[in-house]
């Protein structure tokens, strides 16, 4: 979100777990502090569908506002995608330059690294050291 606000651009995030939680979308520029209290206070846990936060994330980048934006996915990497909606993403990532970066907590990452760009992987206990390196060089691409 904070990069975002620093390049002057929308936001838009979904929580998920084995559904969609929770939709934010925040314009350039406006970004009401109780609707970043509730994006701070959203709780995701209890399983982990990767198609309906992606399939949400792609209807976002079929409206003009979300035009050349990418996505990034922090997940513990426990699903897998369905054949045809695999096939689907990737032919999407082709034809728009869709770039898919995957942030995973614990968790294996063969999966991601199918349909991702690039892939994180944070193990262990909390360390803002790996974090900022993580959104440093995310902030880069």
């Amino acid at each position: 979100m904070d990069t975002a606000r620093r390049q002057k651009r929308d936001f838009a995030a979904v929580f998920f777990n084995g559904e969609v939680v929770a939709e934010f979308r925040f314009e350039k520029g406006k970004a009401p502090p109780a609707e970043i209290l509730r994006f701070a206070q959203v709780c995701a846990g209890g399983g982990t569908d990767f198609e309906p936060p992606l399939a949400w994330a792609l209807s976002q980048l079929e409206t003009s506002r979300f035009q050349n934006a990418d996505i990034t996915v922090i997940t513990d990497g426990a699903s897998r995608l369905d054949a045809a909606f695999l096939d689907a993403l990737l032919a999407k990532k082709r034809a728009w330059g869709l770039r898919i970066f995957s942030i995973l907590i614990g968790g294996t990452s063969e999966e991601l690294a199918v349909w991702s760009d690039k892939v994180w992987a944070l193990v262990g206990g909390p360390d803002d050291n790996a974090a900022g390196e993580v959104f440093a060089e995310l902030v880069a691409v």
